[in-house]
């Protein structure tokens, strides 16, 4: 998994003050649901193998439910509202890259 290409492309749209096109912004909600939909069965199991009590496996969790609501939310398809979108599906790839590397590193 690439996370440095996932982190890229999300920092970038956090630091954007105007909205692309609408095209270029469906591409990139687009883009993001698919990384969401890569890191979270990676997250959810690396979480499931810590014990029930483990921080890290609850701050996973709770990351996991905020991009699957995140992601079950739909907007309309005006740039600035697109814009607000990806903006909060880049917070969840952010999070969830940052969950995965650390249930990784506390694996090791």
């Amino acid at each position: 998994m690439d996370l440095e290409t996932m982190r890229a492309v999300a920092d970038r749209l956090l630091a954007l003050e105007e909205a692309p096109s609408t095209d270029d912004l469906l591409t990139l909600v687009m883009m993001l649901r698919g990384f969401l939909a890569l890191l979270i069965p990676e997250v959810r199991a690396l979480a499931a193998g810590r014990p029930v009590d483990d921080v890290w496996r609850a701050a996973a969790q709770a990351g996991i439910g905020e991009a699957r609501r995140r992601l079950n939310h739909t907007t309309g398809h005006r740039a600035p509202v697109l814009l607000a979108e990806a903006q909060r599906l880049s917070r969840s790839v952010l999070a969830l890259c940052t969950y995965l590397e650390n249930l990784e590193a506390c694996g090791e």
